[in-house]
């Protein structure tokens, strides 16, 4: 086919296909199935797919009437009209669903935070295939004191090692109740800070490795993946607040200030997340009232601003913020009203009302890659319609076992529209 096709023009051709077509290509002959397979193409396919902005929204809920979590891909352009629903292909963990840890250049981090080994997966839904992360033991000698955990997860790609990272956060608290290992409540009814550590399982290498550095946190917060860096929101030295970033490439935590005019407090709801090339801090100012927040230059302190404010109307029902998306909309989800102030034309909202009975809503920019399709560890999931159904036939991997325990509470239930 190089005689055909000079080797850079057929690769110009190659990245602007889809993942099903990119598919089928590998069967047209062996130069081509090499081609695509190569870390160089699958690299560059994810470049032109950022550039020319191939994205879509992906929306994950619960449906407590299905008892199934449902992942759904919608155009943004279109009104966010649905494309299709995802096939998920894993059992339902025993707290009913999955913590969405992250989702980038196609590939989405799941981890089972009811399981007493806390197991990690990442799953390409374009590919029909997953890699369950080797699970990190905490071990403790049985003579010492009784210790629990505090666990969270990030995930990102680090671009100059081409490798894609998941860093676990872990507070440790001695003397607590006996089989009590991992604890889920706030940092703040808990009444001993605890050892705070940090490990980072890197894809490439598909090991675990400690990360010898002191670790700014004092409470864990849902970590935000932006510039190569997880960020994260944590009080320091009382009420004042920080943003701790950490580079995926130099492994190292840098702090980087908030918003000196916003008054963030321990009992309210405040977030980061992202926004475009930077962050963005939800704030909630009182009860149903939010700031939204953004620095307009990454990385610099001064140029932090108050985009807008939003009240949230909770008389009709139950409202939260998920966060933006890709092209910038301020996602909403629930079944109360909203005011903006002051009205700015340049924000849009998207405001998903329910339909049914729903909870645990997510929402993430989503493009489809090749990402795992070079990796050999990775488990294909086959799907085959039996009489209407879909069955789950796994190719490779192995059960964990599951032991009895508390199971997940039950959140505000929202669903959205399809």
């Amino acid at each position: 086919m190089s005689d055909v096709f000079p080797e850079e023009l057929l690769l110009q051709i190659l990245v602007r296909l889809s993942v099903k077509a990119l598919l089928l290509c590998r069967s047209v002959c062996k130069s081509w199935c090499l081609l695509i397979s190569s870390s160089h193409f699958i690299n560059s396919h994810i470049r032109h797919n950022h550039a020319v902005g191939n994205h879509n929204l992906l929306l994950r809920c619960f449906s407590n009437n299905q008892e199934k979590e449902i992942y759904t891909l919608h155009d943004e352009i279109d009104s966010l009209k649905t494309i299709r629903e995802l096939v998920f292909p894993f059992d339902k963990p025993q707290g009913d669903f999955f913590t969405v840890v992250g989702c980038v250049n196609g590939l989405i981090c799941l981890w089972d935070d009811t399981h007493e080994l806390n197991p990690v997966t990442l799953w390409n839904p374009a590919l029909q295939k997953s890699f369950r992360v080797p699970s990190l033991h905490y071990s403790m000698s049985d003579d010492g004191p009784l210790a629990c955990q505090k666990l969270a997860f990030g995930f990102g790609f680090d671009a100059l090692a081409n490798d894609y990272k998941i860093l676990r956060i872990a507070f440790t608290f001695a003397h607590f109740i006996k089989n009590r290992r991992i604890d889920r409540r706030p940092l703040s009814f808990l009444s001993k800070i605890g050892v705070c550590s940090a490990d980072i399982f890197s894809l490439s290498t598909k090991s675990w490795r400690h990360i010898n550095t002191s670790v700014p946190l004092q409470q864990l917060s849902i970590p935000v993946f932006v510039n190569g860096a997880l960020h994260f929101l944590t009080s320091k030295d009382g009420n004042q607040f920080v943003v701790v970033s950490f580079d995926l490439n130099a492994e190292a935590f840098v702090e980087m200030a908030c918003p000196p005019d916003a008054k963030l407090g321990t009992h309210l709801d405040q977030r980061i997340v992202a926004s475009s090339e930077t962050i963005s801090l939800l704030h909630q100012r009182h009860e149903h009232l939010y700031d939204i927040w953004v620095m307009k230059k990454y990385n610099v302190a001064e140029s932090w601003i108050r985009l807008f404010s939003i009240d949230l109307d909770m008389s009709l029902g139950w409202k939260r913020i998920l966060g933006f998306s890709g092209n910038g909309g301020l996602m909403l989800v629930g079944s109360g009203s909203w005011v903006g102030y002051p009205i700015v034309n340049a924000i849009q909202i998207v405001d998903f009302q329910p339909l049914g009975s729903y909870c645990a809503p997510y929402a993430e920019t989503y493009m489809e890659t090749l990402a795992l399709l070079q990796d050999d560890n990775t488990i294909t999931h086959l799907q085959q319609n039996i009489g209407g159904a879909v069955q789950d036939h796994k190719r490779r991997g192995q059960e964990i076992r599951r032991v009895a325990g508390k199971r997940r509470g039950k959140s505000a239930r929202v669903s959205l529209t399809h």
